[in-house]
């Protein structure tokens, strides 16, 4: 495909993508629900596919982050290079999240 030229090509192509996004994200949930380990789970295609995506993707894992949804902690270390969870923040689903919004806003992904 080539790359998008005007505004609204642009804007084509990101709605495109973003619900390739959640097709590929609401199956790798249903699929990956009942893995006991996560490191299974971000080894799974669907998951694959999602970081293959590249950094268009981050504020839509943030925003599912927002409402209280989403394990993209994997994916979005892979995609950024940060890891902003301190050890003893590990294993808190819920504050884990809210560090990574914080990171996100730090950074520019997030308004």
């Amino acid at each position: 495909m080539a790359t998008p030229r005007t505004k609204n090509e642009r804007a084509e192509a990101d709605d495109v993508l973003y619900r390739e996004f959640r097709r590929l994200a609401e199956k790798w949930e249903e699929e990956t629900s009942g893995y006991a380990f996560r490191s299974r789970a971000v080894q799974h295609v669907e998951h694959q596919q999602i970081v293959d995506m590249g950094e268009r993707v981050i504020p839509w894992m943030l925003d599912d982050f927002a409402a209280g949804q989403g394990d993209w902690f994997y994916a979005l270390r892979l995609l950024t290079g940060a890891n902003p969870i301190k050890e003893e923040e590990r294993g808190y689903v819920p504050k884990m999240r809210a560090v990574w919004l914080k990171w996100g806003r730090q950074h520019g992904w997030l308004d």
